[in-house]
Order: structure tokens, then sequence, then C-alpha cells
């Protein structure tokens, strides 16, 4: 989700574009619908919730750990790296470990039990100074959650250079889930300090929008279609689906899109979308009017 590239491919024809779009013609450029979006590396959006998700990462203390929450899907890799490269140690490692493969064995890479005590272990070494992403929290075994809240606060009595901040990711609740003795209570009172909770695309809707054009562009450029323009019918569409796949889902559907095209432009029939109208779709309309992952790897992740 980069800046968009090929803006200077368009241009020539932007004004046209716009022009026709203005005079009612049911198309509209992915330059208008981009318009104001904001972006930072992997994001783009318009929503205040991701404003103030944004604002929030950025005010954090960038030494403690962090927990990153919300549905697959949503995003939570782009505020990952966000919060990686606003630590101190953004020019370090950033070593992502896959929790749900890690079984009691595995835990030995997480936990260095030599001497009868439990001490940070090889990912720890590996992300020295840097930041070690747990990625899919939750799953790890409650007891190691245990060892790893005792291991997190000794390792905040005695910070030194070399100790990664560590970013917790899930797609559950681990609060809801410490209140059912499903997730180790020690381990979210250190986590809940900084907690970030990215929301679903359904709740962002502004967002909707420009991630659409993102993808556009994204996917027009890896396949070499100039897609300049989607239909009111495509865009008003996509506004009332309910995507619970998220931003993944969207961009898997844009994708398809860029394929099937033809000529220049999306229309409604590119769109694989099960389109039956919710009762949240159909209220929303009439308010308008007629109009498993790698199990460890350096570097911060790049799903969605």
């Amino acid at each position: 989700m980069e800046t968009v590239e090929g803006g200077s491919e368009w241009g020539s024809q932007s004004a046209a574009i716009e022009h026709g779009s203005a005079q009612g013609s049911g198309w509209v450029s992915v330059e208008r619908l981009l318009a104001g979006a904001r972006r930072w590396e992997g994001a783009v959006w318009k929503s205040g919730a991701l404003d103030r998700t944004m604002a929030r990462v950025r005010r954090l203390e960038p030494r403690r750990a962090a927990l990153v929450r919300g549905a697959s899907g949503t995003g939570k890799s782009v505020i990952v790296r966000m919060l990686h490269e606003v630590s101190p140690g953004r020019a370090k490692p950033c070593v992502e470990v896959d929790c749900s493969a890690l079984d009691r064995t595995g835990g030995d890479l997480l936990f260095d039990g030599s001497g009868g005590k439990d001490a940070p272990g090889a990912y720890f070494a590996i992300a020295a100074g840097g930041s070690l992403v747990l990625d899919h929290i939750a799953e790890l075994p409650v007891d190691m959650q245990r060892r790893l809240a005792r291991l997190l606060q000794r390792m905040e009595a005695r910070e030194t250079g070399a100790t990664p901040r560590i970013i917790a990711v899930s797609n559950r609740d681990p609060g809801a889930m410490a209140g059912r003795g499903q997730f180790s209570s020690e381990l979210y009172a250190i986590l809940a300090r900084n907690e970030i909770v990215v929301a679903p695309l359904s709740a962002r809707r502004e967002d909707i929008a420009p991630l659409a054009a993102h993808f556009v562009s994204q996917f027009g450029l890896r396949y070499g279609r100039a897609i300049r323009m989607l239909s009111e019918r495509a865009t008003d569409a996509m506004h009332d689906y309910e995507w619970p796949g998220n931003v993944r889902e969207l961009a898997n559907a844009i994708e398809s899109a860029v394929l099937l095209a033809r000529e220049d432009r999306i229309d409604l029939e590119d769109l694989d979308l099960e389109l039956a109208e919710t009762p949240a779709s159909k209220t929303r309309r009439s308010g308008r009017g007629s109009n498993r992952p790698v199990f460890a790897r350096v570097g911060c992740p790049v799903r969605m």
C-alpha cells in the first residue's frame, strides 16, 4: 500500500476523466478516489478511526511491550511496522515468530532454561536491540505465557540496549480470554498498557474507496493493466459490502477485477462479491438516497 506510482501516466487524461464523472457518466477516476487520502508505507486511509490508531502508535512508550489485536486481514502488520519504525531500535532487526507453531519443544527458542531459570532464548538474541514480533500470541500455551510474563518483567527491570521491543499480535481478544482463564492475566497486564485495536473494514467504510483505488494502481502496475476508472455501481457495492475478510479480502477482489476488467475500467460484474444485502447495508443505502505463516523470520511482517 505504498504511495501510488504512475501518477504522471494518468495525468494527461485526468481532466477528461474528472469532467466525465462530473457530468454524471457513472464513472469515477482512480485519482479522485485517492484524493485526500493519508498514506504511510503500507497504509492508505481517510477514516478518523485509523487516524486515531496511527496517532496512538506514535504516543506509546517506545520501549515497552505492545499488543496489536484485530480481526484477520484488518492491517495489523502495518501497525506492527509502524511500532518498529517509531522505536529506538528501528535500524535493528524486526523478527517475527509464529506462536501457533511453537510447541513445548520449540519454546526452547523463546526461553533459555539453562541454570534452572528462564532467560531470553535464541529469538531474543536474533532480535537484539530491535523488535520481536510474537504473532498469534493467544495460541501460545498458557503456562508458556506465564513464563513469558515473568521473563518480560525481569527484562524491563534491567533494560539494556540489547533488549528487543516485544510486539504481541492477535486476532483474538486476550483480555476477554484472560477473564475466562484462557490467557495469562500476568502477561495481559503487561501488554494491555500499550494495547492497539485495529478496527474492521466494515467499521471504517471511508477507507474502502481509497484502498480499492490503491489496489487498482498496485495490481495494474503488476499485471500491466492501466485501469483508470471504476463505475459508481462498483464503488457503491464495495461500500455496502460487509468485507468479512477485511482489507485482505478487498485486495483479493480488486486483484481479480483488474485481471477481468475490459479496457481501462472496472464495473460491478468484474467484482466477485456476495452482494446479498444485509439489514445494515440496506439502512446505509436508504440513508444515502438513490445515488499458517512462516515459523520465524527476520523482517517486519508484510501481511495485512
